[in-house]
């Protein structure tokens, strides 16, 4: 293992300890490379996690067993403490992931559901379509706020608690997939004139692709609608390189917390290579430990408090989803989910108010061409 991967580790590992909740191993312990600074606060932490299937296609809804490996705190278990699912455009799909995301609840630790909707329905937008963007129809707020609301009633229902609801998925993306078109200043009037009609929940503005500012700062500057608003959200393609990855401080000043709620990523599996059940294959293990979990720590250095992976069940994700082109067998924790649970099993969400903490030093990675990120919706 390479020195810059020991750090990686090392410093999740560090983190846990803190907590008193996991001992270093023996290797870590006698060679320790940060210092950790207890009496220091950071941020309040929310949690980390992953989604459910989304689209049609991208495989069944999460079994009760798959479901209690991914947020459950026992042994060979992640620990996740967010789970992201869709709010559909038709509403009798509402019920697909209703089971998954209530053993979610009942059987993990403090696990919050985000509810995310990538299109309202065809016939409240401009372009009368689900797809290609499009917008929604100004005498279509009321209704587009009810049927935000409908849903969150529908699960609370089921008895599932729709924690966070966002207002739309990647606004600033016009694929040929579900999806729809805002501006910020859109979104802020939307939340702002229709924002308390979603009950018994908390709405998220932004989840913009890069994490671009406009589309929540327009919300942030407006009293009415920022008081409708309990969390900005965004995403990871591209911020880097676009500088967004970093510290927000007007959503920091009105204590709004921010999460990282999507990116995914997984150049290399090349085409079609059968290398991710394989756990002696080097470059899902480089990948992953300097790409993936290095935007954790960065994403935690900007003092945000959540990060959503996609997909939590999937060939290059956290478990397995049996795709026999990619080598994995369906359900099994990967070396992927297994590096990720070094924060989401050791570092849990704030409760009381009581802000979780955080190493003080950055971790070394090895120099690596800036990547977007996979668009793709599977």
């Amino acid at each position: 293992m390479k020195k810059s991967h020991i750090l990686v580790v090392a410093a999740a590992t560090a983190l846990a300890t803190v907590a008193g909740v996991l001992t270093a191993p023996p290797l870590l312990a006698a060679t320790p490379d940060i210092t950790v600074n207890t009496a220091s606060s950071y941020q309040t932490i929310d949690g980390f996690g992953a989604a459910t299937p989304i689209f049609n296609g991208s495989g069944s809804p999460w079994t009760d067993s798959e479901t209690q490996t991914l947020v459950g705190m026992g042994q060979g278990q992640l620990g996740l403490s967010i789970v992201r699912t869709v709010v559909s455009p038709v509403s009798s799909e509402w019920g697909l992931y209703a089971s998954s995301l209530k053993t979610a609840k009942s059987y993990g630790s403090d696990v919050k559901i985000l509810a995310s909707p990538w299109t309202a329905p065809a016939n409240f937008k401009t372009n009368n379509s689900r797809i290609n963007g499009g917008k929604l129809r100004t005498d279509y707020y009321d209704d587009y706020a009810g049927h935000l609301n409908g849903y969150v009633q529908y699960m609370k229902n089921q008895g599932v608690t729709i924690d966070v609801t966002s207002v739309q998925n990647e606004p600033d993306w016009h694929p040929d997939y579900d999806s729809m078109d805002w501006t910020g200043t859109e979104l802020r009037n939307f939340v702002r004139d229709q924002g308390a009609t979603v009950r018994d929940t908390r709405l998220m503005v932004g989840e913009s692709l890069r994490f671009n500012r406009a589309y929540s700062d327009p919300t942030l500057q407006d009293a009415t609608a920022r008081n409708n608003t309990g969390y900005v959200g965004g995403h990871l393609y591209d911020a880097e390189n676009s500088g967004n990855l970093s510290p927000y401080p007007l959503a920091t000043q009105y204590g709004k917390n921010q999460w990282m709620t999507e990116w995914n990523l997984h150049a290399a599996d090349g085409n079609g290579s059968n290398i991710w059940g394989n756990p002696g294959n080097a470059a899902v293990w480089n990948e992953t430990l300097d790409d993936i979990m290095r935007t954790v720590h960065r994403s935690m250095e900007a003092s945000w408090s959540a990060y959503v992976w996609w997909y939590g069940r999937r060939f290059y994700s956290f478990i397995g989803d049996g795709d026999s082109q990619y080598g994995t067998t369906k359900g099994a924790v990967l070396r992927r989910g297994q590096a990720f649970s070094q924060y989401s099993k050791y570092v849990r969400p704030a409760t009381g108010g009581s802000p979780s903490r955080r190493a003080q030093e950055p971790l070394p990675s090895r120099s690596r061409p800036t990547r977007v990120g996979a668009r793709s919706p599977w």
